[in-house]
């Protein structure tokens, strides 16, 4: 077998490689001897059919596979042994002489076009700043939270009259076109109204101040705008919502509200347990870091995407446009049209160029992912989902082992290991560049969330 190599431009290259008969010919005279061995054909006995009628059959398939091996093989055993690095996988090109012959055998030539991946600098140091955003609760978003904490710890006590966001039970009738209640009409009882789930203030309006005795007549799909809500009071299907007539009559049978709790040590005690909160400044505080801490990953998140986007946009280097398309054509053929990828060439190059960069920034900095790694971060995941902590060294055990099994699940490796492999390349660009950070209150910050990249450069 010969194999050489031909540079077609400055990024493409030819690799030729030609097949003599004594690459392939034991291998083939194998193979037919196998296959007559094992096929079942009508007037041979078993293992007895002739090789000629063997290779009158099938030689033509045995031969062309056992070249496509060899071809497949050599061409990438060559890429490996010389070092070239390349962009996507060599596409074969139209050979002259592939036409099989089996009577006499003959060599083979066959045609591989390759392009390189490109050279380019890429520093990650203290010359280049980036903005993180970070959310830094204010006092009012702190006062909230407490508030929000007193009620979840608070005593749920009956009232005569409802006020803004008490719990309202009734009976919900559904009436007829003169507002009477409907023959064999939806009649469902202990169904409990609460505000968070009436968004408009007038409708709001209409139930505060209703004393126990009082029914008063709601149109179900104005009130409530969720169907979802509307069939889950009525005891229905969220299919049949849709066609329901919307009026009906609320005999009101119960109001509750949350009595706040008081902000003392039980209160602490309730909420994080035995002394381990002691004040209400300490209680803050911890809230404040908890929301840090809770909406830091968003922030990482944004802040990884602005710095990729940064990279890809400002990194300098010529990708060979032409052999990209071809490529992609004949990888995506049964999922992507070829029009598809021509017309959104872009979209494909920048996510080419995302790549070639992140797999340099990988090599450059030694990072490097394991199996240890990848086990771990399913152990977190599997904490984190029952709220465990890491004292419990019998159940560790357990989740530990748990994690284990998740080898098995190729798609689910797959996705931790894009995973690690983005935490760490955040953790090297906030320890690599120059970071500014921005603190703002939640709105501010949850706006700049949500602009699309581009206008937030």
């Amino acid at each position: 077998m010969n194999i050489e190599k031909f540079s077609t431009d400055e990024q493409t290259a030819e690799i030729s490689i030609i097949i003599a008969p004594e690459d392939y010919q034991n291998k083939l005279t194998k193979g037919l001897k196998d296959y007559a061995q094992k096929a079942r054909i009508p007037g041979f006995r078993p293992g007895k059919v002739p090789v000629g009628m063997v290779k009158k059959m099938v030689g033509k398939s045995l031969l062309a596979d056992e070249l496509n091996n060899i071809t497949s093989d050599a061409i990438f055993n060559y890429i490996k042994e010389n070092n070239l690095d390349i962009i996507g996988n060599p596409l074969p090109k139209e050979s002259p002489n592939t036409e099989l012959e089996l009577d006499e055998l003959k060599s083979y030539t066959f045609k591989f076009e390759i392009a390189y991946a490109p050279t380019f600098d890429l520093e990650v140091s203290k010359n280049k700043t980036y903005d993180f955003h970070r959310f830094e609760p204010e006092a009012k978003f702190i006062d909230e939270q407490v508030a929000t904490y007193q009620k979840r710890v608070g005593e749920v006590v009956e009232y005569e009259v409802s006020e803004l966001n008490d719990d309202i039970t009734g009976t919900l009738t559904e009436l007829d076109e003169n507002g009477e209640a409907k023959e064999n009409g939806i009649v469902a009882v202990g169904a409990k109204i609460t505000f968070d789930d009436i968004k408009n203030e007038n409708h709001q309006k209409a139930l505060i101040g209703l004393n126990m005795v009082d029914t008063i007549t709601l149109n179900l799909k104005e009130v409530i705008e969720n169907e979802v809500v509307i069939a889950s009071l009525l005891k229905i299907d969220s299919s049949l919502v849709e066609a329901l007539n919307p009026n009906f009559s609320f005999k009101i049978e119960k109001i509750e509200r949350v009595k706040p709790a008081e902000i003392n040590q039980e209160f602490f005690d309730k909420l994080f347990g035995p002394g381990v909160i002691n004040s209400e400044e300490e209680l803050r505080e911890r809230i404040k870091n908890d929301a840090i801490a809770h909406y830091e990953k968003d922030a990482e998140n944004r802040f990884f995407n602005e710095v990729v986007e940064d990279l890809v946009n400002n990194t300098n280097f010529t990708l060979p446009e032409d052999f990209l398309k071809r490529w992609l054509v004949s990888v995506n053929r049964e999922n992507v049209s070829t029009e598809d990828i021509l017309q959104n060439f872009s979209k494909y190059e920048k996510g080419i160029r995302w790549q070639l960069i992140e797999a340099k920034l990988v090599k450059d900095n030694n990072i490097t992912v394991s199996e240890d790694d990848v086990v771990d971060f399913f152990q977190h995941e599997y904490m984190s989902y029952f709220g465990m902590g890491l004292d419990n060294e019998e159940m560790l055990g357990r989740i530990r082992d748990l994690a284990k099994g998740m080898l098995k699940n190729e798609k689910e490796v797959n996705r931790a290991y894009d995973k690690i492999y983005i935490d760490r390349l955040t953790q090297l660009f906030k320890n690599g560049f120059k970071i500014n950070v921005i603190a703002s209150d939640f709105d501010t910050w949850l706006n700049y969330m949500k602009q699309p990249l581009s206008s937030a450069q």
